[in-house]
């Protein structure tokens, strides 16, 4: 069995999803990635990596 890291969960303060955004797909170039529905509503974003992995901020 083979295993690997599907994503990774790093914290960000409330209400700065638009720095993020300008620093992660804006600089860095990452693709956001939509989240789901259930989860939208508490902030944050998401962002998915060249390697097919994510990133997940979480406030």
């Amino acid at each position: 069995m083979k295993t690997a890291l599907d994503h990774v969960q790093l914290v960000m303060p409330a209400g700065r999803e638009d720095e993020a955004r300008a620093f992660y797909a804006g600089l860095l170039g990452l693709d956001e990635l939509e989240k789901p529905a259930t989860l939208a509503s508490r902030g944050g974003a998401w962002f998915g990596l060249p390697d097919g992995r994510q990133l997940h901020l979480g406030v």
